[in-house]
């Protein structure tokens, strides 16, 4: 009788944070300059849209019982706004993820075909975030005295009006899954396969999304480009996009809820 017994493979242990080996491994078969090309077209794809809508009310004098101007109509505190911000932003992830499967395996560019951290190393992401970001903000808004309330008008705005569910589903669903997949996902593994390496394709690709929110003083540019370092480090060691994912969720949540909090003082 033959009692011979095959070994199947073991299967990895589920990534954490602060013990063994770093995850990650950029797969992707976009060059740096492609993907580069093509990041920029997802980005312009939220600019754009905006634009266009608002020469569109500019030319027709205003949304008829919605909005008397462009300015209003477009404010997250306008049904439209919302509506708009929704819809650039599922544009670009549909984009985004269309890009990525282009003659390649989607799950393995965007690092979502590996094992998912369990959900305590998803949150502790979540807070290393805040704790890293946290000290910048207290440091930069607190001791130096640049005025937060600058950075969160635009979402206090949605937070108190009536349409309040869709501020938060655009800060804490849309924007960590169209910009995580754009560019931690698709943009920072085509340029990790440079002489950059995955640091150097960290700092641009991190600095580009930073651009995005030029809107922000220089205390908020400094605090998005902390907590993007911290869920690159947090890609970096997992091997999964689903850690800076959840991480971003979390930090928008809170975030939302600082803005709605902010904006109720007297």
């Amino acid at each position: 009788m033959d009692t011979t017994t095959i070994n199947e493979p073991v299967p990895a242990p589920p990534p954490r944070l602060f013990s063994g080996p770093s995850r990650y491994e950029p797969r992707t078969s976009w060059g740096p300059f492609a993907a580069a090309v093509a990041a920029v077209v997802v980005f312009l794809g939220q600019i754009l849209g905006v634009i266009a809508a608002s020469l569109a009310i500019k030319l027709a004098g205003g949304l008829h019982g919605l909005a008397p101007d462009a300015d209003d109509a477009l404010s997250l505190a306008s049904p439209f706004g919302l509506a708009l911000a929704l819809a650039s932003q599922l544009a670009s992830l549909v984009l985004v993820w269309l890009l990525a499967g282009w003659r390649a395996d989607r799950r393995q560019v965007l690092a979502l075909d590996t094992p998912s951290p369990r959900w305590g190393t998803l949150l502790g992401g979540g807070v290393l975030v805040l704790a890293a970001t946290g000290v910048v903000e207290l440091v930069l808004y607190g001791l130096i005295g640049f005025d937060y309330k600058a950075d969160t008008e635009d979402v206090a705005q949605g937070m108190l009006s009536p349409y309040w569910p869709l501020a938060v589903v655009m800060a804490v669903v849309m924007a960590p899954l169209w910009e995580e997949l754009t560019v931690r996902g698709f943009l920072l593994p085509a340029l990790a396969r440079t002489r950059l390496g995955f640091w150097g394709a960290a700092v641009v690709s991190n600095t580009a999304w930073t651009a995005l929110h030029g809107n922000y003083s220089v205390a908020g540019l400094v605090s998005v480009f902390t907590a993007g370092m911290v869920m690159s480090w947090l890609l970096w060691r997992t091997g999964s996009l689903r850690a800076p994912i959840v991480a971003h969720a979390i930090t928008n949540m809170l975030a939302v809820t600082f803005a709605w909090w902010a904006a109720t003082q007297t």
